[in-house]
């Protein structure tokens, strides 16, 4: 009997965790898609480097994790998934982009190196290294 209750209380501590996990990713993909508009430079103006480098990945990252959301583990797992996806393009695709026949991330013209770094590494790069972990280790929870 108290094998089953162990089992019910981890199995409900790790659905919060994979809820809460979503929720957060969802956030950082909101985060991820509409940071690059706000700030220096043309405010609002989209092209086919910040759809592919922000866009695209934020909305795997938000799809996965209102996925992660539900109460089914399959589903649950697939939202994992999509999102592990979404976290990594984030950090892979500014690394691939300059290989691209367009050039500029569709952030307008940075008023110095500083802020462009900054925007690269707070808007990309970290943004995708949190998702990553978030997704990973609900993963992590839903795995077990």
């Amino acid at each position: 009997m108290n094998d089953v209750k162990s089992h019910i209380e981890r199995s409900q501590i790790g659905s919060r965790g994979y809820a809460l996990s979503g929720l957060a990713i969802s956030a950082f993909g909101v985060w991820a898609v509409l940071g690059p508009f706000v700030g220096p430079g043309e405010m609002w103006t989209s092209n086919f480097n910040h759809v592919m480098l922000s866009v695209v990945p934020a909305a795997g990252a938000v799809l996965g994790g209102m996925m992660m959301l539900s109460r089914g583990r399959q589903v649950a797992w697939i939202g994992g998934l999509v999102a592990l996806a979404g976290g990594l393009w984030f950090m892979i695709g500014p690394t691939t982009y300059p290989l691209w026949p367009s050039g500029g991330i569709g952030t307008g013209p940075a008023p110095g190196g500083s802020v462009w770094l900054a925007q690269w590494i707070g808007f990309l790069f970290v943004t995708g290294a949190v998702i990553t972990l978030l997704s990973s280790y609900a993963l992590g929870f839903l795995a077990s």
